[in-house]
């Protein structure tokens, strides 16, 4: 019995704590969630629900026209992508995109491209990037209801297992301009990615770059558009980490 109690014993130190994980922190596997509305069907799809707070998620969106006459939505703007991904407090508060505030700064900028067409039966698929601040998750789609308005199509929202943020470390430089060096506190997966609006002329508009675009980074450093804004403002991390939050100034 003592024999069987050691063998155990020593089963568990190899799962736990010679580099292995523990039941909490092996990733779910692949979740979905759906929705329709105006003959629109979408899917939102995330590679699991077990994320760090304030975890950067590539998620892929499916869009269905369920009808027999082509549907039409508008083109991307400026400061939203459509499709795409919602982030949602358990009261209903959008919290990503509308939560980042510097993201809604300009919000009548008018589409950037094109409507979209969707013929019947048609469907397409998309990846966008998506911060898991609070639980829930969801999928939106806009389109145009054919009576000079708009519907929305949305889908179910997908509940988030969220852990302890662990954000990556900050380091400004100014040697050949500002730039921001980060350093992950847990293992990266692949790039970093950044949203970045930075104020470059003075007597300009508020923000001279503004958008909802993420960036790959070719490294671990990343630059405003221009050597010495007068304000930075960015969000930035590996996929499926935590974020951080830059600030220049920090007030």
């Amino acid at each position: 019995m003592t024999r069987v109690l050691l063998l155990v014993v020593i089963a568990g130190l190899l799962v736990t704590g010679c580099g292995g994980q523990t039941a909490h922190q092996i990733p779910s596997g692949p979740v979905s969630a759906s929705g329709s509305s105006g003959g629109v069907r979408i899917t939102l799809s995330l590679p699991r629900s077990r994320y760090p707070a304030d975890a950067l998620i590539r998620a892929r969106l499916e869009i269905r026209n369920l009808t027999h006459r082509t549907i039409t939505a508008p083109g991307t703007s400026c400061t939203q992508n459509n499709p795409y991904a919602e982030d949602v407090s358990l009261s209903g508060l959008v919290t990503y995109p509308n939560g980042v505030r510097w993201i809604t700064l300009i919000p009548t900028c008018g589409a950037t491209t094109e409507d979209l067409y969707l013929g019947p039966g048609i469907s397409i698929k998309s990846s966008v990037y998506v911060l898991a601040r609070d639980p829930l998750l969801r999928g939106v789609m806009i389109f145009r209801n054919g009576r000079g308005g708009t519907g929305k199509a949305l889908t179910a929202p997908i509940k988030l297992q969220l852990g302890s943020a662990r954000p990556p470390r900050v380091r400004f430089s100014h040697a050949s301009g500002l730039a921001a060096t980060l350093t992950p506190q847990s293992r990266p997966h692949g790039s970093l990615v950044y949203l970045s609006i930075e104020h470059c002329y003075p007597g300009s508009a508020p923000y001279d770059y503004l958008g909802v675009f993420w960036t790959v980074a070719a490294g671990r450093t990343i630059r405003p558009e221009c050597a010495r804004p007068s304000s930075w403002r960015a969000i930035a991390g590996c996929v499926g980490s935590s974020v951080a939050t830059i600030r220049f100034p920090a007030h």
